[in-house]
């Protein structure tokens, strides 16, 4: 009875695991950006669908997809203006540094860099897709805080993204699928600032 039960869940998360596959690649295309096949391409290569999200959170395979879904879906249920193709990139690229994949000797820089700095890197320089700045800013400073600001120049990029609002529900999405605030929390929030017309 414990094979068959082992059997049975196993299935289970390989499907799970083929689901959010499927819905990435979907969201993905939906956006029409030159480069998103060589996007996917690699995803597989670097086997991003079966990546743990992290150490601390979504540890399990198939995390990391759920991960950035989560994030996708938080930013998508607060937007106010922002472009939905941005939402989709932005979200589901965020941690996209995570995956398996052994870079060329010559792009090993990318993992001595900052969180967001080696997705935006990995994004923009390996596999050519072209982020809008504000793409950019969401994905590079997702971490809000926590991000690895290095110099006068970066601290003026911050700055910028968090008066964005796609930076705002890239971090707050990333915050509430980590689990470091409640849904509800975020909701209030989002409505105070939209009253407040901030």
């Amino acid at each position: 009875i414990f094979k068959k039960l082992f059997i049975f869940m196993a299935n289970f998360k390989n499907e799970k695991i083929s689901l959010q596959r499927e819905k990435i690649i979907k969201l993905l295309r939906s956006t029409k950006r030159k480069g998103v096949e060589t996007l996917i391409k690699f995803m597989d290569e670097s086997n991003y669908f079966n990546c743990w999200g992290s150490f601390r959170h979504h540890k399990y395979n198939g995390g990391l997809a759920e991960h950035s879904l989560e994030v996708y879906d938080a930013a998508l249920s607060n937007n106010l203006n922002c472009d939905k193709n941005s939402i989709i990139i932005a979200s589901i690229l965020h941690d996209l540094c995570k995956v398996q994949y052994n870079f060329p000797k010559e792009t090993g820089d990318y993992f001595t860099k900052g969180h967001g700095t080696k997705s935006v890197r990995i994004i923009e320089d390996y596999i050519g897709l072209k982020l809008t700045d504000e793409e950019r800013r969401a994905i590079r400073f997702h971490m809000g805080c926590k991000s690895k600001i290095k110099d006068e120049e970066e601290l003026k990029e911050y700055t910028k993204a968090r008066d964005e609002e796609l930076w705002e529900l890239i971090h707050s999405g990333d915050c509430i699928s980590c689990g470091n605030y409640p849904k509800t929390l975020h909701s209030v929030v989002r409505n105070v600032i939209s009253f407040l017309g901030l």
